[in-house]
Formats: C-alpha cells, sequence, structure tokens
C-alpha cells in the first residue's frame, strides 16, 4: 500500500509541477462600474471554447495556452 502512495504522490507533485511552470492564466476580479464585485460572473473564450465563472467576490482563474484571446464576460442583470 505504501508503494501506491508513494507513486501516487510523486505523480500528482509532477503533474502540479508542470502546470505550474508550463501554465498560462488569466487572473483576476470582476468589478462593475462602481468598483464593487459582480459575483458568479460567467468568463468565456469562444475561440477555444472553454470558460470559467467567478467567485462569490468576483474572482476568477482561467487557465489558458499561450496567446491572444478574446473574453466574454457576461453576468446576470449587467
Amino acid at each position: 500500500m505504501k508503494k501506491y502512495y508513494l507513486i501516487f504522490l510523486t505523480s500528482f507533485l509532477c503533474c502540479c509541477f508542470f502546470e505550474f511552470c508550463y501554465g498560462q492564466g488569466l487572473k483576476g476580479r470582476v468589478l462593475n462600474e462602481k468598483q464593487e464585485a459582480i459575483p458568479f460572473a460567467n468568463l468565456f473564450v469562444p475561440l477555444l471554447q472553454t470558460g470559467t465563472a467567478s467567485n462569490a467576490w468576483g474572482e476568477y482563474l482561467l487557465t489558458l495556452p499561450p496567446g491572444t484571446y478574446e473574453v466574454v464576460i457576461s453576468s446576470v442583470g449587467y
């Protein structure tokens, strides 16, 4: 059992290392004109057909490959 745990842990750490080194991302907050957070806003990258949603404080993290992209942000009521 200890052998499998060690293999799993090593694999997990390698994946985290490569993601940290090679992953590009877009990180920030979605705010309105009064600089108030917009919770649960949707962020979408049409070219990649991928996206994410902001949390209750308007914060988001979107992992993207290197390049230039258009990001579409939407939220109910805005």
